[in-house]
């Protein structure tokens, strides 16, 4: 039983311009005020963040990602929770591993669960954050140099 886990965004154009701008001010934190866009989530062919997709800080939801990569639930045979907290909003995410599959559902109201294995998770989840690993270091010049956005850095290399 294999699945599908598409993690995908839309900055505009002005968003990536106001964090390039930011870019030198040491007091800009990314994760909270830059890379503002739509998110969505799909956990085959289903709409984890509503239909219409969530505004967010892409940002904020890359790292938080690439931590869920870093707890247990990429642990073979796994029986684990991760959960992302968005970093200014109310938005939570969990990521339940019960061995091969992983379930994935969020706290906004009306909004279905999805289940897929766990090879297409991490695979998803990896091709998201070295999307927009790789564009914010070609949008935003030295945007993983901000200390929040520094746990990227191996991804846009990937």
């Amino acid at each position: 039983m294999g699945g599908e886990f598409v993690v995908s965004y839309w900055i505009d154009s002005d968003e990536w311009s106001r964090a390039a701008a930011a870019r030198q001010n040491p007091e800009a934190e990314p994760l909270f005020d830059y890379f503002y866009g739509r998110v969505q989530m799909l956990v085959n062919r289903r709409p984890i963040l509503g239909e219409h997709g969530y505004e967010m800080s892409v940002a904020d939801l890359a790292c938080g990602m690439a931590q869920v990569l870093r707890s247990e639930i990429a642990v073979v045979g796994s029986h684990d929770v991760a959960t992302f907290s968005q970093g200014d909003d109310s938005l939570e995410i969990k990521f339940e591993r019960d061995g091969e599959r992983v379930r994935v559902s969020s706290n906004l109201p009306g909004t279905p669960t999805g289940e897929t294995d766990v090879h297409a998770f991490l695979a998803g989840a990896r091709e998201f954050i070295e999307r927009f690993a790789r564009e914010a270091s070609i949008r935003v010049p030295d945007a993983l140099e901000w200390k929040d956005l520094a746990g990227l850095r191996d991804y846009a290399r990937s």
